[in-house]
């Protein structure tokens, strides 16, 4: 990892999700046409470290704490309650509409 993405992971991660829905959410971004190397171009993040994260510091939206999400509500996720949901579509409209 390089030096840069070190310091973005150390700034933004809150807490990290299970490797099994990291793992899920890296094979959506695999063929997602928002991909260009290893960012989204539609939130700017880089994939490979958001998508380890459970909550995140959002740094366009002045660092406030989100449940992590994709914001085309492509991922799943797990909730606060140990239940695993297939999309977080509700989650990107909620914080969307913030």
């Amino acid at each position: 990892m390089s030096i840069l993405k070190s310091i973005i992971k150390a700034a933004l991660k809150e807490k990290f999700t299970t490797e099994a829905i990291s793992e899920k959410r890296l094979a959506k971004c695999e063929t997602c046409e928002f991909r260009k190397d290893d960012t989204c171009t539609a939130c700017k993040c880089f994939i490979d470290l958001k998508a380890e994260m459970d909550y995140n510091r959002n740094p366009l939206k002045g660092f406030r704490i989100e449940k992590t999400h994709c914001v085309k509500g492509k991922w799943p996720f797990i909730d606060d309650e140990g239940k695993e949901h297939e999309n977080d579509l509700e989650i990107a409209n909620y914080y969307k509409n913030l």
